[in-house]
């Protein structure tokens, strides 16, 4: 391909974008279990009420936090494929990939956050209990979505390995990562997060090649 588009060159910025925004909601995600894991490491050695209540905070915030990373990440991967869908249509089976994985996400993490509300006492024990037993039924749909979303999504780039080869690798992390959420979510993060990482240099790159001369679409 000898020439971009405007539009093709806003596609790499809102891949770029959103490949940095949905990194580090994934990072975040992992530092939420390791003071998950804290919390359950001090409550079998600290009975401090204070303590406890100052790191449900801390996870309640980191929640909030990465929820809203992710969602502004994935809702600028939608923007991105909208600009690749006119150069191929074909590319639209990633616009279905990236809002299946933007709602997925919204529900993946109401339950966690439902539970720290309980914690906190902000809900009582059997409202809470009534709205965790509806949200884990959906909660398991939604897992599935999310998995497929990344299916299509990887899917997606990996056919852009005719405007950049890099991305079919990335595709191909990101398909695997997709499927293995399936299995053991943490290991098919990694793999997301190795793609992100290629997803966000590879579009990098292309933006700022020197040799290529952008043209109005």
């Amino acid at each position: 391909m000898s020439v971009y588009t405007v539009d093709l060159i806003s596609s790499f910025k809102n891949l770029k974008k959103g490949a940095l925004l949905v990194l580090v909601s994934q990072i975040l995600g992992f530092l939420v279990k390791g003071v998950e894991l804290t919390i359950v490491i001090f409550r079998l050695s600290v009975d401090n009420v204070v303590f406890k209540n100052f790191i449900t905070y801390c996870l309640l915030i980191l929640h909030i936090t990465l929820i809203i990373f992710g969602i502004i990440g994935f809702a600028t991967f939608l923007t991105a494929v909208k600009y690749l869908k006119k150069y191929d249509p074909n590319y639209g089976i990633g616009l279905i990939g990236a809002f299946l994985q933007l709602i997925g996400l919204l529900f993946i993490f109401v339950s966690p956050i439902t539970f720290l509300l309980t914690i906190l006492q902000v809900l009582s024990a059997e409202c809470s209990g009534k709205i965790v037993f509806f949200v884990n039924q959906v909660f398991l749909v939604m897992y599935m979505l999310f998995s497929v979303g990344g299916m299509f999504f990887g899917i997606m780039l990996i056919s852009m390995d005719k405007i950049d080869q890099s991305f079919k690798i990335a595709g191909t992390l990101y398909l695997i990562g997709a499927i293995l959420y399936l299995v053991v979510f943490d290991i098919g993060a990694v793999f997301t997060m190795i793609s992100l990482m290629l997803i966000y240099k590879s579009s990098d790159r292309i933006i700022k090649e020197p040799q290529k001369r952008v043209e109005s679409s």
